[in-house]
């Protein structure tokens, strides 16, 4: 069985109102305030280190799908400021989330539901591979964009 191809055009983007804001910020306190962790959550690697360490602990993580969602925003914290990205709320067929626009692009990508995908599937969670994936990817979408926008102008 095929599967039928998403609508594009359902897709909506919009800047984050205050109570989709103060509902990502409650997440991340969620996880900025966890004992354990001694670094410094304000660089990039210091995110990733507190993402790592939060997922090494089975007692954090018993909060399901909303702790590795909060662990989520966490990570596109760090791919946002690594990348210089903001946070918007996109609305498709699939429902509605946090997504990170990617600069002088339209392109939109959805970190907050990869750890909870990857556990879902039984997958291995490497932080820094996954971390180095999106901003990888971010780099090759925002040339492709550029390409594709520059040889449409010809």
């Amino acid at each position: 069985m095929t599967e039928k191809p998403r609508d594009i055009e359902a897709q909506s983007v919009t800047w984050l109102t205050d109570a989709e804001r103060q509902d990502m910020d409650s997440r991340r306190e969620w996880i900025y305030k966890y004992p354990q962790f001694f670094g410094n959550a304000a660089t990039v690697e210091g995110k990733l280190a507190l993402v790592e360490t939060v997922l090494k602990d089975e007692k954090a993580l018993a909060g399901g799908r909303y702790a590795l969602q909060c662990l989520g925003i966490v990570l596109g914290d760090a791919i946002a400021q690594a990348k210089d990205m903001t946070w918007y709320m996109l609305q498709s067929d699939m429902g509605k989330g946090p997504c990170l626009g990617i600069p002088e692009t339209t392109v939109k990508i959805v970190p907050v539901t990869v750890f909870a995908d990857l556990v879902a599937r039984g997958d291995k969670i490497d932080v820094p591979d996954i971390f180095n994936y999106f901003t990888t990817s971010v780099d090759r979408l925002k040339a492709e964009y550029a390409t594709m926008v520059a040889g449409s102008s010809r």
